[in-house]
């Protein structure tokens, strides 16, 4: 069961993504996450390759650090928790 529900969440990724894109194209994708959730962003970080923007794989506390030092108004932010509990991504 699991390699076919990854296959089909894989396969309708590039439309999900697409519908959720704001109508200006974004300059920078960031995909924030911690452990699993991060392994399986990384996983996932192919598909976002024929987006005309910088792709970059940050977790939380990263991104946070980095929100000071450069500006995010044209960034799309991806955060992904595999349990929806996490501290450190909420």
């Amino acid at each position: 069961q699991q390699p076919a529900t990854v296959e089909k969440v894989l396969s309708d990724l590039p439309l999900q993504i697409e519908a959720a894109l704001p109508e200006s194209e974004p300059e920078r994708v960031i995909l924030i996450g911690t452990g699993s959730s991060m392994n399986a962003l990384l996983a996932a970080s192919d598909s976002f390759s024929g987006l005309p923007a910088e792709l970059a794989l940050r977790s939380p506390l990263t991104f946070l650090a980095e929100t000071g030092e450069r500006r995010v108004a044209k960034s799309l932010a991806i955060v992904l928790s595999q349990s929806g509990n996490s501290s450190d991504t909420i």
